[in-house]
This record gives structure tokens, sequence and C-alpha cells, in this order.
């Protein structure tokens, strides 16, 4: 498991690539926040407020992004399937009874 790092354990060049960072973030500027984060958390990958800053930073440079879980991008149809748009009504399965009978002798 990771050590969890605090401001205070910082080097003097780290507390000041944090302090660039979070006034980076203050002035919404936040490409340049993000380089300066992702290069502290790669240094201290046991820096948790490094790290919860870059995500925030993430977020906010792309707000659409989706998410949710494992499948939540997938869409799943509960509808039947038809043979055709005419016959849209008609489920495929009722249309060719007989072809899917003799598929399965």
């Amino acid at each position: 498991m990771i050590e969890t790092i605090t401001e205070e354990q910082l080097t003097p060049q780290q507390a000041e690539f944090w302090v660039r960072a979070r006034q980076a973030v203050d002035m919404n500027n936040y490409p340049y926040a993000v380089s300066l984060l992702k290069a502290l958390v790669k240094q201290l990958p046991g820096f948790l407020e490094g790290r919860k800053a870059l995500r925030a930073c993430e977020i906010k440079l792309n707000p659409e992004a989706k998410r949710g879980g494992l499948f939540s991008g997938m869409k799943i149809s509960t509808s039947k399937l038809t043979s055709s748009k005419k016959d849209a009504a008609t489920p495929l399965w009722k249309t060719n009874w007989k072809m899917i009978l003799t598929a399965f002798r």
C-alpha cells in the first residue's frame, strides 16, 4: 500500500510545484495546473491532495466526459426483432416460424 504524503512532507521544490499548481487553478488555468500536478503525482504517488486536485482539474477541462461504471455507456434494447419496416409491428419470430423450426431439426 502506498504511504499517504501530506503537504508538510513535501520538499521545497515539490512544495513550489504545489503552490504554482494551486495558483493556476485559482486563475482557471487548468491545462497548466494539470501539467504541474501530473508531474507532482508521478513523483509522489501517495500525495492524495495532489491527486484530488488533478482529478478536479481534469473534470473542469472535460466536463462532458461520461461518468459512470463499467457498463454505463451501453444501451440495452428490449424491442423485438422485426422482419421489415412496414411489418414493424409483427415480430420476426412470428413471420418466419417455419424457418426457425427447420433450423432446430
